[in-house]
């Protein structure tokens, strides 16, 4: 039995030994566990042993003691003094089992601690990158040419539909010798009936040049070819992003159509028609395309009960969804990898007898800062980007609010001209009815009227005609066509208002004339 007591002893040792090559070599935590399971399984095997014979030696060191045989108790006791230094090397054996299994976990700890820190470190440079374009004094974007050319494409849709030509034949249009060319597209555009509300409300030349450098380009400044017609045209096509999961089918119908796969909140999809509205449901659906593996189908734009599952793309709500996508993500990362060290560091501080462990803890502190400081990093960050979607939201507003300024400018204008123009001719009106007036209380005069009655009830139809004139022209002056305008009490349709109330003075006296003549 002490031999078999010494064979698991030196078993369990072997095992112990061969622990620090393991934990060397890096092994996978699966791995480790299933060795030191196995050493943990020699140690009790061996202090197994040593606990059946230690009572053996004891019982028969007594009993040899009345047997009267000297040598007997003297062999006994030599073997129990062995199995005690064999005790101690098993303790020394389970000491050091105890610091390899410390040593290999506070490795893995701080390898684990380390490839969180380098995956949230990546994720924060990946989203800071991505919102470059939204916060980089240097390499800031002007998404305003983006969000105008969704309302440009939409609009040329419309054209092409309403004209019964291909997007390809109004791509011809938009191109120079086959070439898609900026001053055809801002000529073409300018000029294009029903997408502007009045001529001054039209956008700059220079804002349509910037609606033309989008095309084909995506959120992050990449730029894909078009070169031809045919990739203008597919650029011209509606895209959509998907904004809650919903199922593309094979036919229009729902109720008879079989799915072709689940879109996804953030897919992109190209529109491979105009939507169409489905009566009387009220379900609007719209034939596409997806981008990431080219499906085609049938996908709900908007439910009946005002639900939305897609909305236009452009490339300032690309960039909004993937910096928005990407912050999420940096701070569940973040919460992760505090949460990860604060219980780590907890463990840790419940272990009585802490080895190498002890370290382990001091490092994972220290990371703790510096996961404060990524989590620092990430509410900057978003502080940055709240900030740039407001002053991109600022200039899109001041953009508009010129382009309104713009119409309301030109309205105001044709408003005086047309009040003018109005003015002179009811005073040429009037003019030219008091001289027919004037010769025929000429020709009273002289007696050569050949049908007096008949002369003066002509006279006075004009004279009353002259008169419903000058009211009509007042009434016209005074409730003028605003057409594309906003009268807001302030701005050039206010001074507008005030011109014209001056001019509407000058009607008095026309009537008081016209009345005179009566």
């Amino acid at each position: 039995k002490y031999q078999i007591v010494e064979k698991r002893i030196q078993v369990f040792k072997e095992a112990v030994d061969s622990l620090q090559d393991h934990v060397d070599r890096d092994l996978e935590p699966a791995e480790m566990k299933e060795i030191f399971e196995k050493a943990g399984a020699s140690q009790v095997e061996a202090q197994s042993s040593i606990d059946s014979l230690r009572p053996i030696l004891v019982e028969q060191l007594r009993d040899s003691k009345h047997g009267g045989d000297a040598a007997v108790p003297a062999e006994f006791r030599e073997t129990l003094n062995k199995l005690k230094s064999q005790q101690s090397e098993v303790d020394t054996a389970k000491k050091r089992l105890s610091d390899r299994e410390q040593k290999f976990v506070a490795k893995r700890l701080l390898k684990d601690a380390f490839q969180m820190f380098e995956d949230l470190e990546a994720k924060l440079d990946k989203v800071s990158k991505a919102a470059d374009p939204l916060i980089s004094p240097k390499d800031r974007e002007n998404f305003s040419g983006s969000v105008l050319l969704t309302r440009i494409t939409e609009a040329l849709r419309k054209h092409a539909k309403d004209s019964e030509k291909s997007l390809e034949a109004l791509a011809e249009d938009l191109c120079d010798d086959g070439t898609p060319s900026e001053a055809k597209f801002v000529e073409f555009v300018r000029d294009l009936p029903g997408l502007w509300l009045s001529e001054g409300a039209r956008p700059t030349e220079e804002q349509l040049k910037g609606a033309f450098d989008w095309i084909g380009k995506n959120s992050a400044g990449e730029r894909a070819s078009i070169s031809n017609a045919v990739e203008l045209a597919e650029q011209l096509r509606g895209r959509f992003f998907c904004i809650s999961s919903v199922t593309m089918t094979e036919g229009l119908t729902l109720e008879a159509s079989r799915p072709v796969r689940k879109m996804e909140p953030g897919e992109i999809i190209d529109a491979l028609d105009e939507p169409e509205l489905k009566t009387p449901s009220g379900v609007v659906r719209i034939k596409a395309r997806a981008k990431t593996d080219g499906k085609e189908g049938y996908v709900t734009l908007s439910g009946d009960r005002g639900s939305k599952f897609l909305e236009p793309y452009s490339a300032y709500r690309e960039i909004l969804r993937v910096v928005e996508s990407g912050l999420g993500e940096t701070l569940v990362g973040i919460n992760q990898t505090m949460a990860y060290l604060k219980n780590k560091s907890e463990e840790i501080s419940n272990i009585q007898h802490v080895g190498s462990l002890g370290e382990v803890k001091a490092e994972l502190m220290k990371m703790r800062v510096r996961a404060s400081k990524a989590q620092s990093t990430h509410t900057t960050l978003k502080k940055r980007i709240a900030e740039a979607q407001r002053r991109q939201e600022r200039e899109a507003e001041q953009e508009k609010k010129e382009r309104q300024e713009a119409a309301d400018k030109a309205v105001a204008e044709a408003m005086l001209k047309e009040a003018n123009m109005t003015l002179e001719s009811i005073q040429a009106e009037v003019d030219a009815m008091i001289s027919s007036t004037k010769d025929l209380d000429s020709q009273v005069a002289d007696g050569t009227l050949a049908d007096p009655i008949a002369s003066t009830d002509a006279a006075e139809r004009a004279v009353g005609a002259t008169l419903e004139s000058v009211e009509s022209g007042k009434s016209k002056v005074l409730h003028p066509t605003k057409d594309g305008a906003k009268d807001s009490g302030r701005g050039a349709l206010a001074q507008a208002r005030r011109s014209l109330s001056e001019l509407v003075a000058k009607f008095r006296p026309l009537e008081d004339r016209c009345k005179k003549e009566v």
